[in-house]
């Protein structure tokens, strides 16, 4: 069984802050090389901590389907209740776009994460349970050579035919259902960190030494041209895209665990790690409100004021649903008492 490492809450806190700052429309405005560089393995690095966590006696499909499906499909029904009716949309059409689950047809984009996750997750789970079964460490890299020419076939597909569901003015490419063909480049990430946390690769190298390699090797592909945007099915040149994207991963998880040795900022960052379902669905809301009374106060504002709104912004998307996860973890258990009190 693969020991959770205390380094990982942090790392995962890093690469949500990351997707927050990825999702800043001033930021993109202000620095795209800066978003460009983020979005090569932010989502790459969320994927390859999961392989961390991956244990081969199995998975509670149950549990699973609760913790990611469950917050997926309520968010994005009520999301796109409200919309439709502030919009005049058709809402039965706008459900039915959350159904299929990708960027394009939710009513939110970042919620094309959480289907591609559980997918990926049961798929990981099946492939490291034959991986138990005494295979060598070819026979799993032969697994990941597969894996990797399938991935780039299924980045290559085209748009289903169910335009009617993309949501109106988004652009891009459609996707298909629970972002399937998305899922073999996430699965990849996942094995491969999974391979680097069961066979302990990374343990004999100095941890400063794999954050300058990391740092260097990312930043070099990144110069190089590579780019990744796996909600838009984007990843060119392929094979520099997904070595930006495993040495962004090592990066981001040497980063945290260097942060995890410090006291302050390794605490806010696990707390950040530990409610990223909260965040991942309610950041982009926040931010844009913030941004939105920013924008009534500065109209036309200076390049100052608008960094002092970026930075608004990616708080109130990081701040505001971290607390409320917060607040509601603090007082759940006692709404629980006070119901079996009653029962």
């Amino acid at each position: 069984m693969i020991e959770r490492n205390p380094g990982l809450d942090t790392s995962r806190g890093i690469a949500m802050l990351l997707v927050v700052i990825g999702h800043n429309p001033i930021l993109a405005d202000m620095s795209p090389t800066l978003i460009n560089f983020i979005f090569l393995f932010h989502v790459a690095a969320f994927f390859f901590i999961s392989g961390f966590l991956i244990k081969p006696d199995g998975v509670d499909f149950n549990k699973l389907f609760f913790r990611i499906i469950a917050p997926f499909l309520l968010f994005g029904a009520a999301l796109s209740l409200v919309k439709a009716l502030v919009r005049k949309e058709d809402a039965l059409l706008a459900f039915i776009g959350v159904l299929w689950g990708t960027g394009a047809t939710s009513s939110s984009s970042q919620l094309w994460f959480l289907p591609a996750l559980f997918l990926t997750l049961l798929s990981a789970q099946w492939i490291v349970g034959r991986w138990q079964r005494n295979l060598g460490l070819m026979a799993k890299c032969i697994d990941l050579a597969i894996i990797l020419l399938l991935a780039y076939g299924a980045l290559q597909l085209p748009d289903p035919p169910v335009e009617m569901l993309r949501r109106p003015g988004v652009a891009g490419s459609l996707g298909w259902i629970w972002n399937i063909d998305l899922v073999p480049v996430a699965l990849l990430f996942c094995l491969v960190g999974h391979l680097v946390a069961s066979n302990r690769l990374l343990a004999h190298v100095p941890m400063w030494a794999l954050l300058v390699i990391s740092i260097l090797a990312t930043v070099s592909v990144f110069i190089l041209g590579a780019r990744t945007d796996l909600n838009m099915r984007v990843m060119s040149p392929y094979l520099l895209a997904m070595i930006g994207g495993v040495a962004g991963a090592i990066m981001v998880l040497m980063l945290g665990q260097l942060v995890a040795s410090t006291e302050i900022l390794a605490s806010f960052l696990t707390r950040v790690g530990r409610h990223t379902m909260s965040i991942l669905l309610f950041h982009i809301l926040f931010q844009n409100a913030a941004l939105n009374i920013l924008g009534r106060l500065a109209p036309h504002p200076s390049s100052s004021v608008a960094l002092t709104g970026a930075t608004v912004g990616v708080a109130a998307g990081l701040l505001c649903p971290m607390v409320g996860a917060m607040i509601l973890d603090h007082y759940m258990p006692i709404l629980r008492r006070i119901l079996q009190q009653k029962g």
